[in-house]
């Protein structure tokens, strides 16, 4: 019987920069599997944790990397009890560590990877599906027959977001973004409508409160302070508003706080790393008895705008620094020797 080496291939951040370094390999736990790691991806928290922006949580490895996709190598008996096996094709919502050749995950978080599906989209596809998953049902509270704004529309939560309101429902579901081609993704995804964040000065709240009959029912942002003004715009009445990131900055300039409270928003601020694994288990749970089998059959789709092999992180995330990725940045990741 061959032994395990104690090392690994794995993505740390050195000084602000991305290095391949042999670091520490996962052991297993009581209720968790490693995963042999075939894909992964990108995040913007990635990108946060390198530049010393967003520490990983206290007992989380430094290692990169929020999901990942490959085959379960070794698992406890917890994680046998509940149906898994040795080199099942799984998916996953890591706490780090998707960035490496092996990573330890709770068997509660683990998703099949559906049949049709490559390693690349389902490497990318955990953090971006269930995050979006998690704004619209768990947070934003998302009924058949509203009407949604998306902002940050081609990205890969973006684009996850426009696909999950189509199937679920939405009126009518408006994105913005910075680019021709990212609006077009998203309109060929499902979304009505989408503005150019460089077009008419900035200004598109105005556009679609006209298109939207007095506003849209619930704002999915991770712009922040830069946009609170038109948010509050092109909010109806009684809207939820939904902040997940503050890529404009985290201040808000003006009568903010009146704004909201003239239209009775209500403003719903949440993060899913940092969430309890009971709480992601449930997120997990629901997603897959409720949206994984539409992967299947293509009604949802990952988008993959490019790949970089493991070697190659920093200069993924480089790529996303300029913003030129429509969809996700996937990592490849090769079988050890």
């Amino acid at each position: 019987m061959s032994s395990i080496a104690a090392t690994m291939r794995g993505i740390i951040a050195e000084e602000k920069v991305c290095v391949l370094s042999e670091v520490p390999r996962p052991t297993i736990a009581a209720g968790e599997v490693i995963v042999q790691v075939r894909a992964s991806a990108i995040n913007r928290l990635d990108t946060l944790q390198r530049k010393g922006l967003s520490p990983c949580p206290a007992g989380c490895t430094p290692v990169l990397g929020l999901e990942a996709s490959g085959e379960i190598s070794e698992l406890s008996d917890e994680a046998r009890a509940l149906g898994w096996a040795e080199g099942d094709r799984v998916m996953a919502l890591v706490q780090g560590g998707g960035n490496a050749e092996y990573v330890s995950v709770p068997a509660g978080l683990l998703m099949k990877v559906p049949e049709s599906m490559s390693w690349n989209d389902s490497g990318a596809l955990p953090e971006t599906f269930l995050t979006a998953f998690q704004l619209l049902f768990f947070v934003g509270g998302f009924e058949a027959g509203q009407s949604v704004l998306i902002h940050a529309g081609g990205s890969g939560v973006g684009l996850a977001l426009v696909q999950l309101s189509r199937i679920f429902g939405a009126r009518s579901i408006f994105v913005t973004a910075g680019s021709v081609g990212k609006i077009d993704k998203a309109i060929s995804f499902g979304a009505t409508a989408g503005f150019n964040r460089h077009d008419n000065g900035g200004i598109w709240a105005p556009s679609i409160r006209e298109a939207c009959e007095g506003g849209v029912d619930l704002i999915l942002d991770c712009v922040g302070g830069s946009y609170w003004d038109q948010n509050v715009n092109a909010a109806k009445l009684e809207a939820n508003w939904v902040l997940y990131g503050t890529l404009g900055g985290a201040a808000c300039d003006g009568a903010f706080l009146r704004g909201l409270m003239k239209k009775r928003i209500s403003l719903l601020a949440t993060t899913l790393r940092t969430r309890s694994v009971p709480y992601k288990e449930k997120l997990v749970a629901r997603f897959s008895r409720e949206a994984l089998a539409y992967f299947e059959t293509q009604e949802l789709k990952v988008e993959v705008d490019r790949s970089f092999p493991l070697e190659l992180v920093q200069q993924a995330h480089e790529y996303m620094g300029q913003n030129l990725n429509t969809g996700k940045i996937g990592i490849d990741v090769a079988i050890p020797r």
